[in-house]
């Protein structure tokens, strides 16, 4: 992982936290999406898993409450 990119998530997290503000909140999703091309992954397709993870927890959820 990029240690540039670390810090800049270690940083912005800390700044979102403190300010809970939406221009720090997409600052963080910069870096994620940064951090997602280091693996080969573009935004799209990030975005993408994580509706995939949505779906299957909200699928789980539905079994436990049967």
């Amino acid at each position: 992982m990029d240690e540039a990119l670390k810090t800049a998530l270690k940083d912005l997290t800390d700044r979102y936290l403190q300010n809970e503000s939406l221009e720090d909140l997409t600052d963080l999703l910069e870096v994620v999406f940064s951090l997602a091309a280091t693996h080969g992954v573009s935004s799209v397709e990030l975005q993408a898993l994580v509706m995939e993870k949505l779906a299957r927890q909200e699928r789980f959820e539905e079994l436990l409450e049967d």
